[in-house]
């Protein structure tokens, strides 16, 4: 049996598949703080410091919640698939964001639009619930951890591990998108990767892509 069968954060997403609200409630804490530095990475410094990331974070989880029945298994991961469908759901809605602050429009209204829209598969205790373990999640020890590990690489590296290991690119992307060759994205991710998962050992990130 692969290593990864035994996972707990395997057993948990497999679960909370299919429905169980505990384990639904233990991977939203688990990945909060991982989509939550996404989200920050994507609407870039000026807008992040304008809305509460916890919003965006919470929207995203209304977004993928009711869908994860259709979460399908890739080699036999669930978690690798999993946090792909959230990112770009985070991504989506980062981008919604951005063209409403361009065109100075209210971004308050997009997040109520993406409640009404995706969160309407949920009902509102549970919306509630959810936004209160965002909330929660973002206030604990692993959330200051896993900033301050992030913080610790420099801008480009923490740009490739969003890039490849949140959202799931593959290095050619990468590299036509950050104008680098592909074996200097891998190169960078590898020791980014390596230099996160020494200074939280067991944490979300040995559960990103190795590659």
């Amino acid at each position: 049996m692969p290593e990864y069968e035994n996972n707990e954060t395997t057993l948990h997403v497999r679960q909370a598949i299919d429905g169980d609200q505990q384990s639904r409630g233990w991977i939203v804490s688990r990945f909060s703080p991982l989509i939550r530095a996404q989200a920050r990475y994507r609407l870039g410094s000026t807008l992040a410091r304008k809305i509460d990331l916890d919003d965006v974070v919470s929207e995203a989880w209304l977004a993928v919640l009711p869908k994860m029945h259709m979460i399908n298994p890739r080699e036999g991961r669930f978690t690798p698939v999993l946090l792909s469908y959230l990112s770009s759901t985070v991504r989506n809605i980062a981008n919604d964001l951005l063209r409403a602050y361009t065109r100075r429009k209210s971004v308050e209204k997009v997040l109520e639009d993406w409640t009404e829209t995706s969160g309407g598969g949920l009902m509102d205790g549970v919306q509630a619930d959810v936004r209160s373990v965002v909330s929660l999640a973002a206030q604990n020890d692993l959330a200051s951890a896993v900033n301050a590990a992030l913080e610790q690489l420099d801008p480009q590296a923490r740009e490739v591990v969003v890039l490849h290991g949140i959202e799931g690119l593959q290095h050619r992307q990468i590299a036509v998108e950050m104008g680098i060759k592909p074996n200097t994205i891998a190169q960078q991710y590898h020791r980014a990767i390596l230099k996160l998962r020494k200074l939280i050992p067991d944490s979300v990130f040995h559960e990103l892509v190795d590659e």
